[in-house]
């Protein structure tokens, strides 16, 4: 079984993601039957339930990354974890992040200062009003960003 931690409910619509489980601390826009809302530095499984648990762009949206990465492992025999680099424009549209993503899964904290949420809060709108149009709102990221990915 696979479990996708943090499908970005709140934000985007979201799909089935090929995972058998989908979490996130938001409901989603569109039901899921295959959805649980929970919190991931609290995930609601037994121990190695899952064969494999990833997570997209999740971590410097949480309080401890370092929790929910013990909390991963906990419950699946394997992870797979995606992040955007530190000089990713998607890094800087999103006025939630509490940490900047650096290699090898190290994180600083994000300084939030109201000027650079302000800066966030318009650069998405950029985002969301002129891209989205056009283009899914994630491939347009995927252009506009480079990422990392981790498989432990």
């Amino acid at each position: 079984m696979i479990l996708n931690v943090g499908v970005g409910a709140g934000l985007f619509t979201t799909k089935r993601l090929g995972a058998d489980v989908v979490c996130d601390i938001d409901y989603p826009k569109q039901k899921q039957e295959n959805f649980v809302r929970c919190d991931a530095h609290h995930l609601p499984f037994r121990d190695k339930s899952f064969q494999l648990v990833y997570c997209h762009n999740v971590l410097e949206h949480v309080l401890d990354p370092w929790k929910v990465l013990r909390e991963m492992k906990r419950v699946g025999d394997h992870l797979n974890i995606r992040q955007d680099v530190w000089w990713s424009l998607g890094s800087y549209a999103t006025p939630e992040h509490y940490w900047f993503q650096l290699p090898n899964l190290k994180f600083l904290p994000y300084p939030r200062t109201r000027p650079g949420i302000i800066f966030s809060k318009a650069l998405r709108f950029v985002f969301m009003k002129f891209f989205a149009e056009t283009l899914h709102f994630s491939v347009w990221i995927n252009i506009l960003s480079q990422r990392y990915e981790v498989n432990l």
